[in-house]
């Protein structure tokens, strides 16, 4: 939780708070973690870790065989490149990372690989290991490493705000 104590008269006060809830400076704090959360994820992508983690995460050697027969990448989370495909997407205070990668049949990929799935593969019977790559948990959540950097960036913006 993020503290702060101002020593001011309630016109300083005032002044300082219409600061704070300008729009401008909502979009920005908005915009600034969007991109914090963007690295993190693309991060995780590249390395195939999840966010705050350095565990490795492996294929099944079926798999590698599967990928490698069909010409896919070895990367654990990347068939033919769909999932680089990775975005911010900003709309004033709002902003949402995206990643529109669906497989064939209309499989979520992103979904598949953040929580994982009991019903893959042709029988409906494969299991596919959770391997989250975007920094929030199964409770929605931000992850430890996502919230301490965005709490830092917005912190940082408010500072600078506030002089």
């Amino acid at each position: 939780m993020i503290e702060i104590n101002i020593g001011l008269d309630s016109g300083e006060l005032g002044k300082l708070l219409a600061k704070l809830s300008d729009r401008t400076l909502r979009a920005k704090i908005a915009h600034e973690a969007g991109n914090v959360l963007l690295n993190i994820t693309k991060d995780s992508l590249r390395d195939a870790t999840s966010p705050g983690d350095d565990t490795v995460w492996e294929l099944e050697p079926a798999t590698v065989k599967r990928k490698a027969q069909i010409g896919a990448s070895s990367h654990p989370l990347e068939a033919f490149g769909n999932m680089k495909k990775i975005r911010l997407e900003k709309n004033g205070e709002v902003v949402t990372i995206a990643l529109n990668a669906v497989s064939p049949k209309g499989v979520s990929y992103p979904a598949v690989h953040q929580f994982g799935t009991t019903r893959a593969g042709r029988n409906k019977n494969v299991v596919i290991p959770a391997r989250p790559f975007l920094p929030i948990t199964p409770d929605e959540d931000l992850m430890d490493i996502a919230r301490e950097r965005v709490t830092n960036i917005v912190r940082d913006i408010i500072e600078e705000v506030l002089g």
